[in-house]
């Protein structure tokens, strides 16, 4: 986002679209297999699918919302708006380097960044961290704790 796009200057916003709202027609309870689609449709491409609702009329609502749930809860994040944009914040501070080296990638981590962040790293076999950080490479996935001021790690 720009602010007047004169200067290009970011805004400090973060907009998420509303994907699938309440207020609409059809009602709730005639949609809720096009709202299965579309959202495994954004989920194909790793995407964010935003659910308003008001609380009223609660009887239909409250039935899509745990169809819905039902039909997600284990292959999905929930969050409220807050959630999401603090992990966007942390996304948006996190300074990462990835530099290819000879036979593996190098990911350079400043000390100082968010922990506890998970990095996804498809083709990694492998994760070495720093002397006396040890990192658990799980089906080509690994979480980051504290860092030192070397912050390397090598994925072969």
């Amino acid at each position: 986002l720009t602010v007047g796009r004169g200067d290009h200057t970011l805004a400090p916003a973060y907009e998420f679209p509303v994907t699938i709202e309440d207020e609409a027609a059809p009602r709730l309870s005639e949609r809720l297999d096009a709202a299965n689609d579309l959202i495994g449709a954004i989920a194909r491409m790793h995407g964010l699918a935003v659910v308003l609702m008001h609380p009223d009329p609660a009887g239909e609502t409250l039935a899509f919302e745990r169809n819905l749930v039902a039909r997600w809860r284990d292959r999905a994040w929930f969050a409220t708006m807050t959630e999401f944009a603090d992990w966007w914040r942390a996304r948006d501070a996190l300074e990462l380097d990835v530099r290819g080296g000879p036979g593996a990638w190098v990911l350079d981590i400043p000390a100082g960044q968010p922990e506890n962040l998970t990095i996804r790293a498809p083709k990694a076999r492998q994760v070495v961290g720093p002397p006396g950080v040890d990192i658990n490479l799980v089906d080509h996935t690994f979480k980051l704790g504290p860092m030192p001021a070397d912050g390397r790690i090598v994925l072969k």
